[in-house]
């Protein structure tokens, strides 16, 4: 029970303004851009090493991120991620097979793992700054709507 008295503690500060928007908003984003990437097995991990070892995010903002971008996007993101990926490697798609030359079925995990994982790298950093701006804006908006509440029931 101790715990959910945390949680709720921090949804109050957050609310009342004890913690800026730019913090709440930045930990969202790194906690977007690590669940977005290709590598979500690991995801509550990385981001519980960063809430260990940077004392700014907000662990509450960057947790929630996880749950918002949790495994089924991936779906979702799959044929774009691959599209983005293959647009930005195909140049370059004789380099990438030769280091992957001596394994069988190299084009196959070219196209569905390179492209795939190079894609999601992309989606990735413009979700994350787009999630960042959004956040902030929904932290802003109901921080003005608890001061008018406020204001009118005095």
């Amino acid at each position: 029970m101790d715990n959910y008295k945390k949680v709720k503690q921090q949804f109050k500060q957050a609310a009342k303004g004890g913690i800026s928007e730019h913090r709440i908003g930045i930990s969202f984003a790194i906690g977007t851009f690590v669940a977005v990437l290709p590598i979500s097995i690991f995801a509550v991990g990385i981001c519980l090493v960063l809430a260990l070892c940077i004392k700014y995010l907000n662990k509450l903002s960057l947790f929630l991120a996880l749950l918002v971008w949790n495994p089924i996007w991936h779906i979702i993101f799959y044929y774009p991620a691959r599209m983005i990926g293959k647009f930005l490697l195909q140049p370059h798609i004789d380099s990438i097979t030769t280091f992957f030359g001596v394994i069988p079925y190299a084009e196959k995990i070219i196209e569905f793992g390179v492209f795939y994982a190079a894609g999601m790298c992309v989606i990735a950093f413009y979700t994350a700054i787009l999630s960042y701006f959004v956040v902030r804006l929904l932290v802003k908006l109901y921080r003005l709507r608890e001061l008018r509440a406020a204001q009118f029931s005095r």
